[in-house]
């Protein structure tokens, strides 16, 4: 079965969000506080262990669901996972983490996937 973790999503839109810095071995990378709720606007989530188009295509599908969720798409180039949430509405970060329990038990694929 995948196992998604929804660890924390950028605190800031798309447009003005901090590039990540690189892991090191040495050095693990602290993780942004948890947004408990995403405002209207473009977000971008930061997606690890996706492996192949089932994987996106369940994920996608599974945030599209969530009111408030107007699109989401997946860019394997930069690999992050770009959400818009409608004008005037707000999304629970806990939606998001049910979309993705339910998306992984869609695809099982026993992958592990992080969501940032």
């Amino acid at each position: 079965m995948l196992v998604f973790l929804l660890g924390a999503l950028l605190a800031s839109p798309a447009a003005s969000a901090p590039a990540r810095s690189d892991r090191t071995k040495d050095a693990p990378a602290q993780e942004p506080a948890l947004a408990p709720l995403l405002r209207e606007g473009h977000w971008r989530l930061a997606v690890g262990g996706i492996l192949c188009n089932a994987c996106t295509r369940a994920v996608v599908e599974g945030f599209l669901q969530v009111e408030g969720v107007a699109k989401a798409s997946f860019d394997f180039e930069d690999g992050y996972l770009k959400l818009t949430v409608d004008h005037g509405k707000q999304v629970r970060t806990a939606k998001l983490e049910r979309a993705l329990r339910l998306a992984a038990r869609r695809v099982d694929l026993e992958a592990r996937y992080t969501l940032s």
